[in-house]
Formats: C-alpha cells, sequence, structure tokens
C-alpha cells in the first residue's frame, strides 16, 4: 500500500468511529433536557466515567487485568501513539477532537493502572 492509500484507510477508520459514536450518543442522550437536568448530567457522567475507567483500564489499554506495570506501560506507549491528537491535526478539526477524547480516555486508564499496581 502507498501512503496515499494509508492515509484513506485511517481516515476512514476515524470517521467510522466517529460516526458509530456519534449515533450510539445520540440514542442514549435524551433530547428534551432542561439546562438543570444537563448539569446534573454531566456530573453524574463525570462519576459514571471515572468509576468505568477504574473497572475497565485494561480494556481500553487491551491488556490482561493481572498486567505487570511494564507491560501495561508498553500497552499505554502503542495505544497513545496511535490516537494523540497531534497525529491527526491536518486531517481536520472533528477527528481531533476525536482523537483528543480517545488520548484522555487513554491517559485515564493508564493513571488508574499505575494507581492500582503501585
Amino acid at each position: 500500500m502507498n501512503l496515499d492509500e494509508w492515509i484513506v484507510v485511517i481516515v476512514g477508520l476515524f470517521f467510522g468511529y466517529w460516526a458509530v459514536n456519534a449515533f450510539i450518543n445520540r440514542k442514549e442522550s435524551p433530547s428534551s433536557s432542561s439546562s438543570n437536568k444537563q448539569k446534573q448530567g454531566s456530573s453524574k457522567s463525570d462519576s459514571n466515567e471515572k468509576s468505568s475507567t477504574d473497572d475497565a483500564w485494561f480494556q481500553i489499554l487491551e491488556v490482561n487485568e493481572g498486567a505487570s506495570l511494564d507491560e501495561v506501560t508498553t500497552a499505554y506507549k502503542r495505544k497513545i501513539r496511535q490516537y494523540h491528537p497531534d497525529k491527526v491535526e491536518s486531517l481536520g478539526p472533528e477527528l481531533k477532537k476525536l482523537a483528543e477524547k480517545k488520548s484522555k480516555e487513554i491517559n485515564a486508564a493508564y493513571n488508574t493502572a499505575k494507581r492500582i499496581k503501585k
């Protein structure tokens, strides 16, 4: 495969991930809510994100739950290399936001793993 084909594949993967994510989030979020409910929802989602990261850090990093800290660090470096926002900066703001979100998720999972493994 030449460089142009790789770029098309990468853009396609990011767009597909973004489209599926947008579809799933649209189904889960209520269409009519007051700003007060949104504030409560965001604080609930923050606590849910933390607990889901605590429970699923090994799934995000794609390692076994019993993996050593060295294995976790290697997996983290591999994942962050794939999703770092600087890698997709030239591909547009939507993909950069998606990469930022995924990078934050990976960083949170890695921090959770480091806390647990110490």
